[in-house]
């Protein structure tokens, strides 16, 4: 229970490349993305998998699971502008 309490605030900022900001969970290794720049960048899935669990991905409210160990290709089309 004490574990659980203390990964909650255990997030520490990785990276932050300027369109997705890296996050690992200092507790239980859990790592995630964000993405904050509205521009188009590739996702480093292979530091999201290589996590202890698998890693997850917030693109403008949507959420992406990475599987541990797996290589994926990218999220594809860069994101469309807004109106």
């Amino acid at each position: 229970m004490i574990r659980y309490l203390r990964s909650l605030f255990a997030w520490r900022e990785f990276r932050d490349n300027g369109v997705w900001v890296y996050f690992e969970n200092a507790v239980s290794g859990c790592r995630k993305a964000i993405r904050v720049g509205g521009c188009y960048q590739p996702l480093d899935f292979e530091w999201l998998a290589g996590g202890a669990r698998d890693g997850w991905a917030y693109d403008h409210g949507r959420r992406i699971r990475i599987k541990r160990g797996s290589i994926v290709r990218s999220l594809g089309t860069p994101p469309r502008p807004s109106r």
